[in-house]
C-alpha cells in the first residue's frame, strides 16, 4: 500500500477498486489469494496488511488462506512460489528462513521455483556493492543457495519496490553450446502500479552477475544476466525526467 498502509487505505485503494472491477463470486469452490507485504505495509506495523490477508478473510471473489505475512505454495509440474517477506531491512528474519528450510526440504532434483518478495535485491546488491559489501550476503542469497542444495533451481524472482518495469534474463548453455530457453532464468522488477514512475536510465549497468557467495558454491557457477527490457525505455525515461523539470520550472514561472 503506497505511501502509507492503514485501514481507510486499504479501503479505497485496493479493497474497493478490486470489487467495482471483478465484483463479489459465490462459487463453491472461490479461488484463493496469497500476498506478501510491500515495505510500505509495514509504516502501520503491518496491522492493516494482517487483517486483510492473514486472518482467513475474503478479499472480493478470493479466500485469503496464509496465517503469516509469507508462504509458499506447491504447484503442479514441479513448480515452487516461495512469498518471502523483506519488512523494512531488505531482508527475511529467523523465522522465515527456518520455515522456508522446511518446505525446501521437500523439494526434488529438477523443482522450478518463483521468489516474489518486495524488493529487486538483485538491482539493489548492484547499486550498493561498493558503500556495502555485506548487502549481497542477505537471507535471500541464502534460500537461493538452500534450493540449487537440493538440486532445484529459482527460474523466476520477481520483485516491486521500484516504479517501473526491468527484466534480466540467463539463458543457459546445453553441453554442446546450444541454448536451453525451458531453462532460462528471468529476474524482474514490476512495481509500476498504484504510484507515481521511477526512471530507468539512471541504474546503466547491462548484465549482472551471481554474488560471490552463490559462485563460490561448488554446485554454482557464475551466471550472467542480460538487461532485456525496461519501461519505460532507457530513452523515454531521460526525456520524461527533462519534461518534468521543464513542467516544474513553467509553474515556478507562473507562481512567480
Amino acid at each position: 500500500m503506497y505511501p502509507t498502509a492503514s485501514r481507510q487505505e486499504y479501503e479505497r485503494r485496493l479493497v474497493t477498486p478490486y470489487h467495482l472491477a471483478s465484483g463479489f463470486t459465490e462459487e463453491q469452490q472461490p479461488p484463493q489469494v496469497f500476498a506478501i507485504p510491500g515495505n510500505h505495509d509495514w509504516y502501520d506495523g503491518l496491522i492493516a496488511f494482517t487483517r486483510l490477508f492473514c486472518s482467513s478473510r475474503w478479499f472480493n471473489g478470493w479466500q485469503t488462506k496464509h496465517r503469516k505475512s509469507y508462504f509458499a505454495l506447491k504447484l503442479p509440474h514441479g513448480w515452487w512460489v516461495l512469498g518471502a517477506d523483506v519488512q523494512l531491512q531488505s531482508d527475511i528474519d529467523d523465522p522465515q528462513v527456518n520455515y522456508f528450510k522446511q518446505v525446501i526440504s521437500h523439494m526434488q532434483a529438477g523443482d522450478r521455483v518463483m521468489l516474489c518478495n518486495a524488493e529487486p535485491y538483485w538491482v539493489t546488491t548492484e547499486k550498493y556493492r561498493e558503500t556495502d559489501p555485506t548487502f549481497a550476503e542477505k537471507n535471500l542469497a541464502f534460500l537461493e543457495r538452500l534450493v540449487q542444495a537440493q538440486e532445484a533451481r529459482i527460474q523466476v524472482s520477481i520483485a516491486g519496490d521500484l516504479h517501473h518495469y526491468r527484466r534480466f534474463e540467463h539463458i543457459p548453455a546445453s553441453d554442446d553450446e546450444r541454448v536451453s530457453e525451458s531453462l532460462k532464468v528471468e529476474k524482474i522488477t514490476a512495481g509500476g502500479g498504484g504510484a507515481f514512475l521511477h526512471p530507468t536510465h539512471e541504474f546503466t549497468t547491462e548484465a549482472l552477475y551471481d554474488n560471490s557467495s552463490e559462485a563460490d558454491s561448488p554446485i554454482h557457477k557464475t551466471r550472467e544476466f542480460k538487461r532485456m527490457q525496461d519501461y519505460p525505455r532507457v530513452h523515454d525515461s531521460s526525456r520524461l525526467c527533462w519534461r518534468n523539470l521543464l513542467v516544474r520550472g513553467t509553474i515556478s514561472g507562473l507562481a512567480a
